[in-house]
């Protein structure tokens, strides 16, 4: 087979291009408009605790937090450069940016082809959140681009009749609920599609049913293999974080509309999104009036799928907690119709100029907010860690949301803890922590301390005092 080095250069090229933008920020605080939730701030180390605990110190607990029950393809990844490279939040946070980079270009944009990449500057990799999300250590930035890869190879199954693309598709969206239970929804968008595929479309019907119940099979192998390698062996832990989390997730149905319009506007018209917003919206309104054109293509697949995707993330408007990340993959999935129809629609001579003309007026406006983000980096979560960096205390054992993001460059154990949750029982006489590190007014904890009328000043032998964000922190190393 001839290789075409031109056009592998044009992908390579393009991969350097995004990871380079997102150098300057690898070890700088999530961006200031985060701060209404802590969310990245804590996450990020919440996450990979327990990997980091276990190349640290070779302790394994998965009971020690709900992080990795969740997410156990995500920490396990981590496992490896937290070996080979050492543990920081830089190296984490390339870990993530370079797998994730690596599938949205190498697997999607070659699959697709290079126009999906091009208009995905400005409306994907550039946007807001999911610029900010790229350079954090979090399960979602690998689990949306391997969802989208699934559908791409799953439209491809379609189109050649291909059991091969479609068991690779199944494959990606499987291991997108791998790396985190909560996308285990996305199983069900191809599935859905070629339902509705084999009932509408006459012409091809055995080859849609065909193709329907290898999705099935396919589907059903993968899910069989999480439920016996990782549901059952952890079942009560698994149930009680799954129930934990669950309760009271939905506001009331009487306020729905309120609380959607109240994240709407947040999210779609703060000053980061809504020149995204307003021309996001124009191009899908444009592609619906020229339906014909869409269904017409060989991408008319893809288009439905995503809009399926995006009727499943619409639960998250009417949630009680809807932090920023919830949203990303809302994000995503706008960015990518609005590429796939300028892709469709750049073919015509018609909508040739309306498609450069969008697609150059928001990169403008993302160039803008580049650099505005770059003027407004901090670094107190880096400055923090230099300075707990010091304290090489291997098998000590640091307390809190917020002690394993302060102790990135430490050799300390890290475990989260809150009220009636994990390990909230008699946590000093129980845990032994040396190293407590909460807000002051305990929130991140739910009272843990307060409630359970223990002060920590009495049983720290020194305390220190420092600010992330929004939050005042404390430090307590505990009396031995």
């Amino acid at each position: 087979m001839r290789i075409n080095l031109n056009k592998n250069y044009q992908y390579l090229f393009m991969f350097i291009l995004i990871v380079v933008v997102h150098l300057p920020f690898l070890d700088a605080d999530p961006h200031y408009f985060h701060s209404t939730g802590r969310a990245a701030f804590t996450d990020e180390g919440l996450y990979a605790a327990q990997s980091r605990n276990f190349v640290n110190n070779g302790s394994f607990l998965l009971s020690s937090s709900d992080a990795l029950i969740k997410t156990p393809l995500f920490g396990l990844s981590l496992v490896f450069p937290f070996t080979f490279l050492g543990i920081s939040l830089a190296i984490a946070r390339l870990w993530v940016l370079l797998l994730s980079t690596v599938v949205l270009i190498f697997f999607i944009g070659r699959k697709v082809n290079f126009k999906i990449l091009l208009f995905s500057i400005p409306f994907v990799f550039f946007e807001y959140y999911i610029f900010e999300y790229s350079q954090f250590c979090m399960a979602e930035m690998l689990s949306i681009p391997c969802v989208f890869a699934g559908l791409v190879f799953a439209n491809n199954a379609i189109i050649t009749k291909s059991s091969k693309q479609l068991f690779i598709g199944i494959t990606f969206i499987s291991v997108s609920y791998f790396l985190k239970i909560q996308f285990i929804y996305t199983l069900a968008i191809a599935p859905i599609y070629l339902f509705l595929l084999w009932i509408f479309n006459k012409e091809n019907s055995t080859e849609n049913r065909k193709i329907l119940i290898l999705s099935f099979l396919f589907s059903a192998i993968y899910l069989s293999f999480y439920l016996l390698f990782w549901y059952v062996p952890n079942y009560n832990l698994f149930n009680f974080v799954m129930q934990n989390q669950s309760e009271a997730k939905f506001i009331d149905i009487n306020n729905w509309g309120n609380r959607a319009y109240e994240l709407a506007v947040y999210y779609f018209l703060n000053p980061y999104h809504i020149i995204w917003s307003a021309i996001v919206f124009i191009v899908i309104i444009v592609g619906v009036f020229n339906l014909k054109k869409l269904t017409h293509s060989k991408f008319f697949g893809l288009i439905f799928m995503l809009f399926i995707w995006l009727l499943f993330e619409g639960h998250k408007f009417v949630l009680n907690y809807a932090p920023s990340r919830y949203f990303v993959a809302i994000f995503f999935v706008l960015g990518y119709l609005a590429c796939l129809i300028l892709m469709i629609l750049f073919e015509t001579k018609k909508f040739k100029i309306f498609t450069i003309i969008v697609s150059l007026l928001l990169l403008f406006g993302q160039l803008i907010n580049y650099n505005k983000l770059i003027n407004e980096r901090t670094y107190a979560i880096r400055d923090i860690n230099l300075y707990f960096a010091n304290e090489k205390l291997e098998n000590n054992l640091a307390l809190g949301a917020w002690a394993a993001t302060c102790t990135w460059s430490s050799k300390y154990n890290t475990m989260p803890i809150w009220d009636q949750y994990f390990n909230y029982k008699s946590p000093l006489t129980n845990l032994k922590p040396r190293l407590i590190i909460i807000e002051k007014n305990e929130e991140d904890c739910s009272l843990l301390f307060k409630n359970n009328h223990i002060d920590l000043n009495t049983v720290s032998d020194s305390t220190k005092n420092f600010r992330i964000g929004d939050w005042d922190l404390t430090a307590y190393w505990i009396k031995k």
